[in-house]
């Protein structure tokens, strides 16, 4: 019920933003392909049923987003204990990087349902060496390989962990023999060079190399930041600690969070790198962190017990806190194009033009033809004799020139800046009049 209020709460309040835009157009486009995603082939029925709207895109992310809660609550229950998958599921549910991405029309929760769902079958499968487990595990991979190409810092992940079971002293899973080994990882690696070599576009995230280069300690401290500085702490110590007491789950975990970060950061300077690519490693987090807790409780004394409640309380804290920030003055975290576009709407004459950088946005929020930044020039618009309106974002990189002539020639309307931590998203509503001095 706390998940479900989280995730619908406001969810069709917030503004649309250029990617959803994207994943509506694919959602409403021809999907005979069989790559389609399961998200996007379900956003457009919701789409077809409910008409287009903020809700009826995010509807089915959130409802993945909330489901996710009492389905990872069983095996995680399997491979600790109730106590444990209660405060795992309790960290997810409230978890602000998960909010965020539940009210997104966006792949992302589908992406981290099955993700972690698969490593975490094919960790039970090494455990116990219970083939239906090893299946389900590769179906899941299939099905997270089609909403995002992410999906393959997977198979890193669990080579580092077969290395380490093997150079670490700790006692060897029953299933760890290399008929096993070859059982999974042949048909995995096949249909990883089928699904990239089979989508095109959609996994543009592997070709874009040596543009959009970003800094790695800047990529880092955002994950650090969207999973939340006590969880991302009590998660590496619990892991440390997990390794030190030889559980191979703790180890397997703690692998499952490092690598991909490991990864992200390294390919930031020659690659487009963003925290949301190692989004779907959320429930390892979680759960190295209800573990860690969990340790300290029943290590402590019968007094020391409430301290430790304490210290837990800290991580739902930190949560709460970013969540009311989230609901109440950061606009669910995004940019306010919406709101940009009302005060448009609201006092734009017969003939105005719209300029944006992203005229999708405009063009759905305006219902009438908007201009991109970049297919005019300030030479243009004086020739038009037009009154012109402008929504300037420091996202979408309007050309220098043509700013510069927007600040020195038009009329700050509204200003629809969101500011967030570390970052202050910028949106600025402009008025040219050719008659104004």
């Amino acid at each position: 019920m706390l998940a479900a209020v989280l995730r619908f709460y406001k969810i069709s309040e917030w503004g649309f933003w250029i990617d959803e835009i994207y994943t509506i157009n694919r959602a409403m486009g021809d999907l005979e392909s069989v790559v389609i995603p399961i998200s996007t082939r379900l956003i457009s029925i919701a789409l077809s049923l409910l008409g287009i709207s903020e809700f009826s895109a995010r509807f089915v992310p959130g409802f993945l987003g909330l489901i996710s809660i009492p389905i990872y609550f069983f095996p995680i229950r399997k491979l600790t204990d109730g106590a444990t998958a209660l405060l795992a599921v309790l960290l997810l549910a409230m978890a602000p990087w998960h909010i965020f991405w539940s009210q997104n029309a966006r792949f992302y929760t589908a992406l981290m349902l099955f993700y972690g769902l698969a490593g975490l079958c094919w960790f039970i499968w090494l455990e116990e060496e219970n083939s239906w487990y090893l299946i389900i595990s590769m179906i899941l991979i299939g099905f997270a390989m089609l909403e995002r190409g992410t999906t393959l810092f997977i198979l890193p992940v669990l080579i580092v962990y077969l290395i380490a079971l093997m150079i670490l002293p700790v006692k060897k899973p029953p299933g760890l023999n290399w008929r096993n080994l070859a059982t999974f990882f042949t048909p995995m690696i096949l249909l990883g060079v089928v699904v990239v070599f089979t989508t095109g576009n959609h996994y543009s995230f592997f070709t874009k190399i040596f543009g959009h280069q970003h800094n790695p300690i800047r990529v880092t401290l955002s994950v650090i930041y969207d999973v939340g500085l006590p969880l991302f702490i009590f998660a590496i110590i619990g892991g440390v600690y997990w390794i030190y007491q030889k559980n191979r789950l703790g180890l397997f975990l703690l692998v499952g969070v490092l690598v991909p970060l490991v990864i992200l950061a390294v390919m930031a300077p020659f690659t487009q790198a963003f925290s949301r690519y190692v989004f779907q490693t959320l429930p390892f987090w979680v759960i190295l962190g209800a573990m860690a807790i969990k340790a300290l409780i029943d290590n402590a004394s019968n007094n020391g017990k409430y301290l430790v409640l304490g210290v837990a309380l800290l991580l739902v804290a930190d949560s709460f806190s970013q969540d009311f920030l989230y609901f109440n003055f950061q606009n669910g975290n995004r940019e306010d194009f919406k709101g940009a576009f009302e005060v448009i709407a609201h006092d734009k004459q017969p003939g105005d033009l719209i300029v944006s950088g992203w005229p999708e946005l405009g063009s759905y929020y305006l219902d009438e033809s908007v201009v991109s930044s970049f297919e005019i020039k300030d030479e243009d618009i004086v020739k038009s004799e037009n009154r012109v309106w402008f929504v300037v974002d420091n996202r979408s990189g309007f050309p220098p020139r043509l700013q510069s002539w927007i600040e020195m020639n038009s009329q700050l309307i509204a200003i629809r800046d969101v500011s967030i931590p570390g970052k202050v998203m910028k949106m600025r509503v402009y008025l040219y009049q050719p008659e104004a001095p």
